[in-house]
């Protein structure tokens, strides 16, 4: 609601009240009105005293003066607004004029415009609203200023109405705006009134509710009328109208006449449906749309963000004919954002619906270069070189001999972090064996590329190694949300009784904790493998062993690294929005997860863009009514889905829909 401060404030002067330095009482809304005086009480204060009528003393009830710095007077305001919430907040800008008026000048009736709005006197401390009152009961004031005391009449606090009531004249609809026209009949001209609600009831099917619509008043000769204009509104919509004007002091009149009219007019742009589809064969990402065809259509613009909620930049200006658009301005596996806009010959179009695009591609990475391969500890280090920007990772492939006949993979995927790559095997060696070893490139769209040269190492056990052997070929594997660790027991060394687990954290710095015994050597007798439940999701750990051989103890084994994989649910499909009895019903295909606890829809108004969580329900459902949408607006959609570890999925395609 748009509360208007008018030229017509300013009309209304209180000079006789304050150039006499009578202390004047006016009757408001929500309490009484007292104005101590004329002066601007920049060094001196007012001092406010009231007693009721039928008591004998006065009581001190406030001291008043003018706020010496433009925060503490734009404080005042806000206080004082909140009392009197039928005055507009002034901006920041009026608050700064109006109080450079008052620093300049020692009387409110050389401040023209502000004279005339009561909010001004009560910030500046020439007046004080008195809200501690009693309706029925009637109250004197006093106010000391410089010494001086005066008192007011007794005046009765009992609220009263504006004297004014409004007379729908004319109608005129110009675009997408509506102006109605009343003419105000007053008996009191020296209260007229001050700002005006305005109240609207959309397409005969809600009540009349507060609009955000702006209504202020003009003089036509001796003729007063208030002008009310409204816009953001739909073609073939009723509705309906009314105002209600308010005194300086809050004081309501009666409701205007209610008008109610057909919107129809012709140069609403439509709503528009957006595509978005790869086209790996011309290297880009397909966009597509249709609308209902109307005249007048110029343009239609192309927006584009790597991100949901980021900075949108125009991409291409379609002309009014055209239904596709390709954008070759992208790159493999990255999703993109789009939303179009037309533009018609007086006035732009809402915003499509926002949708997501990402180019795959067939493109096959190179097989990585400068295969190395040697003896390290009690496992062998393969390394390799980076060559092609588009990899996302590695497979590590090894077989027996040096011209094995097959292959067996023994790593996960090793993300292509740096122009050298590594990986450390330490999975069922056996010394006095020759292992070969190949590497094959992974692309960001998980296409596995051809094998890399083969290298070859022999695994040979050190003397050292002999006598005092560590547990070898530390494998780290998976198990459900557990880790489960599996050592190779050495054969030759058979006076080994047990082992002893150790584990420590990797920061995200690469900074590590000290290593922890998660299993002892009394819980790993005779055992040669443990599975680890408390690990955590998103940390990445070290894990080692430790041999016992009677009392004596090896060293530690190399460390293992190990992350567990964990994959954020996939985002909902969303397959349908669609009006239902004066609501919104959305369906989608449920996320194909095991673990799924719930789904977070979400709404954006397309009006303000705003988005709000309205509601997160159950995993086993796979719709959702909302009934808290208003007719003739329109609003998008789109849901997250949420693992029962509380990770959250991306955001599904936004569908958009307007309420019926």
């Amino acid at each position: 609601m748009k509360y208007i401060l008018t030229s017509l404030s300013a009309m209304l002067i209180f000079v006789s009240a304050f150039a006499q330095q009578k202390v004047t009482v006016k009757v408001a809304s929500n309490g009484l009105a007292v104005f101590c005086g004329n002066e601007i009480p920049s060094s001196l204060h007012y001092k406010i005293e009231r007693k009721a009528t039928d008591e004998t003393d006065f009581q001190f009830i406030e001291e008043t003066f003018m706020p010496t710095n433009l925060n503490a007077f734009k404080g005042r305001l806000s206080m004082w607004n909140a009392t009197c919430p039928f005055y507009e907040p002034p901006t920041f800008e009026k608050a700064g004029e109006a109080f450079a008026a008052l620093q300049t000048h020692q009387t409110m009736d050389s401040v023209f415009y502000y004279n005339g709005i009561p909010l001004y006197y009560y910030a500046s401390g020439t007046a004080y609203l008195d809200v501690n009152v009693q309706e029925g009961k009637s109250y004197v004031y006093r106010v000391t200023y410089n010494g001086a005391s005066k008192q007011s009449d007794a005046v009765m606090y009992k609220p009263q109405a504006l004297q004014a009531k409004a007379k729908f004249r004319s109608k005129t609809i110009l675009g997408s705006i509506i102006q109605l026209k009343y003419f105000v009949k007053t008996k009191d001209r020296n209260n007229l009134p001050h700002v005006a609600k305005v109240y609207r009831s959309n397409n005969l099917q809600t009540p009349l509710l507060e609009a955000d619509a702006s209504c202020g008043f003009q003089f036509k000769g001796d003729s007063l009328f208030a002008i009310m204009n409204d816009t953001l509104l739909n073609k073939n919509f009723y509705y309906s109208y009314c105002i209600q004007m308010f005194d300086k002091f809050g004081n309501a009149s009666e409701m205007s006449d209610t008008v109610s009219l057909l919107d129809k007019y012709e140069n609403t742009l439509p709503l528009v449906y957006l595509y978005a589809h790869s086209d790996a064969k011309k290297n880009g990402i397909r966009l597509s749309w249709n609308f209902k065809k109307v005249d007048g259509l110029r343009s239609i613009d192309i927006y584009k963000s790597t991100q949901f909620d980021g900075d949108f930049k125009m991409i291409h200006s379609s002309t009014a004919n055209d239904t596709a658009f390709m954008d070759n301005d992208v790159q493999p596996i990255i999703s993109y954002y789009y939303f179009i806009q037309l533009n018609g010959s007086f006035e732009k179009g809402a915003q499509s619906a926002k949708v997501s695009g990402m180019l795959k591609t067939e493109h096959q990475p190179l097989a990585p270069q400068q295969i190395k391969a040697k003896q390290k500890n009690n496992g062998v280090e393969i390394s390799w070189q980076l060559l092609d920007p588009s990899t996302r990772g590695y497979y590590v492939f090894r077989g027996l001999n040096y011209h094995p006949t097959k292959f067996e993979q023994v790593s996960g995927l090793i993300l292509a972090k740096e122009n050298e790559t590594s990986f450390l095997d330490t999975i069922g060696l056996n010394y006095g064996k020759v292992y070969s070893y190949c590497v094959k490139a992974v692309s960001n769209d998980y296409t596995i590329g051809k094998a890399s040269d083969t290298v070859g190492v022999s695994f040979m056990k050190t003397e050292k190694q002999m006598d005092m052997q560590a547990p070898s070929s530390v494998f780290v594997k998976q198990m459900g949300n557990a880790a489960k660790i599996v050592w190779q027991r050495d054969t030759l060394l058979r006076k080994t009784t047990a082992y002893e687990l150790l584990r420590r954290e990797v920061k995200t710095d690469n900074s590590k904790t000290n290593w922890q015994t998660i299993a002892t050597a009394l819980q790993l007798k005779n055992h040669s493998s443990f599975t680890d439940s408390t690990i955590k999701i998103f940390t990445k750990y070290e894990y080692t062993v430790k041999a016992f051989y009677g009392s004596q103890s090896s060293e530690q084994s190399v460390a293992t690294q190990f992350e567990m994989e964990y994959e954020k649910p996939l985002a909902p499909l969303v397959v349908e929005a669609f009006n239902l009895n004066n609501a919104v019903v959305l369906r989608w295909e449920k996320s194909e997860i095991s673990n799924l606890k719930s789904y977070k829809i979400y709404r954006v108004n397309h009006i303000d863009a705003a988005e709000k969580l309205i509601a997160t329900i159950n995993s086993t459902e796979n719709s959702y009514t909302d009934k808290s949408v208003i007719i003739g607006n329109e609003y998008g959609y789109y849901i997250i889905a949420v693992d029962k570890n509380s990770v959250e999925s991306v955001k599904s395609s936004e569908v958009g829909v307007m309420v019926k």
